[in-house]
C-alpha cells in the first residue's frame, strides 16, 4: 500500500533504438558516435490517483520508422509487442480505466499515441505545446510533422469526444494532489517537467533531459529547441528534484530494477 499522498513510481519501456549519433543526446558531441536510447512512459499511483505520463507509440509505428530514418539511416526504431501500452499496463496490473490523469508531454510520436486507449482520464497537454501544434507560428518549423505530434484520429477526438476531458496544463500547474507540472522548454517549446511526490521526495521526469550524461556533462541534448530555455530549466530540476528520471535513458533500468524509482 502507497503512503497516504505518495507516489510509487515506475518507469516503462516503450521502444527503442540500437543506435542513434550521439551528437543528437548530447550537443555538439560524439559527432561520430552512436548510442543506445529508448523511450518510456510512467505509472504514479497513489492510494487516491493513477497517473499515467505519456502514452508510448501507436499501433502502426511505420510512418515513425520512416521519419526515423530520414533523420539517421541507422536510428531504426524497434518497439515489441510487450512494448505496447497495453502490454505494459497489464504486466504491473492497472487498467487504463481506472486512470484517473493522463500527462502528455509534449505531443509527439513517443507520447500521445494511444491516448484514445484512457476513456476515463483527464488528459492534460501543455497549453504552450497544445499551441504549437494546433497554431504553429509560420516561421518556426513544427517540432514534429502534424500527423505524427498527434495521430489524426485523436486530434479529431480531442477537439470532440475527447474534449470536456482535454485540461492545457499552464507553465506551472497541479494537475492533481501531490503532482505539478513546470515548463522547462529545450526540447521542445513546451516541454513539462512532471514533478511527483514521493517517499524518496520529488522525483522529476522530464524529456528536456535525454539521459543521465546530459546531467552529469551539464549539456543539452542535440534535439534542443532552445538552450537558454534548457539551461534554466535544468538549473530548477537540480533544485528541487531530489530524483531526476530521464525520459530516453536505457539506463533507467540498470540503476533502478524494472524501472521502479519509488515504492512507495
Amino acid at each position: 500500500m502507497t503512503a497516504r499522498g505518495k507516489y510509487r513510481v515506475q518507469v516503462l519501456c516503450m521502444g527503442d533504438m540500437a543506435e542513434v549519433p550521439s551528437c543528437g543526446v548530447r550537443y555538439m558531441s560524439g559527432l561520430t558516435e552512436f548510442e543506445p536510447f529508448c523511450y518510456t512512459a510512467v505509472v504514479a499511483q497513489s492510494d487516491e490517483h493513477c497517473v499515467v505520463i505519456n502514452t508510448g507509440f501507436p499501433e502502426d509505428i511505420t510512418p515513425m520508422e520512416d521519419f526515423f530514418r530520414e533523420l539517421h539511416p541507422r536510428c531504426v526504431l524497434r518497439r515489441e509487442p510487450s512494448q505496447t501500452i497495453a502490454h505494459q499496463l497489464a504486466r504491473i496490473n492497472v487498467d487504463p480505466a481506472c486512470v484517473d490523469h493522463l500527462v502528455v508531454t509534449p505531443p509527439g510520436p513517443y507520447s500521445s499515441g494511444q491516448i484514445d486507449r484512457f476513456a476515463n482520464a483527464t488528459i492534460h497537454i501543455g497549453r504552450r505545446a497544445w499551441m504549437d501544434v494546433v497554431a504553429p507560428c509560420r516561421h518556426v518549423p513544427p517540432a514534429n510533422p502534424h500527423h505524427l505530434a498527434i495521430p489524426p484520429h485523436t486530434m479529431r477526438a480531442l477537439v470532440s469526444d475527447f474534449w470536456p476531458r482535454l485540461r492545457l496544463a499552464e507553465d506551472e500547474d497541479e494537475l492533481c494532489p501531490g503532482i505539478r507540472v513546470f515548463r522547462t522548454g529545450g526540447h521542445h517549446n513546451g516541454s513539462l517537467a512532471v514533478m511527483i511526490d514521493t517517499e524518496l521526495g520529488t522525483v522529476a521526469y522530464a524529456d528536456t533531459v535525454f539521459k543521465y550524461t546530459n546531467l552529469e556533462e551539464n549539456t543539452p541534448p542535440g534535439f534542443c529547441r532552445n538552450l537558454d530555455d534548457w539551461w534554466q530549466g535544468v538549473a530548477r530540476l537540480k533544485r528541487e528534484a531530489d530524483v531526476i528520471v530521464p525520459a530516453f535513458d536505457p539506463c533507467v533500468f540498470q540503476r533502478y530494477a524494472d524501472g521502479v524509482i519509488a515504492d512507495g
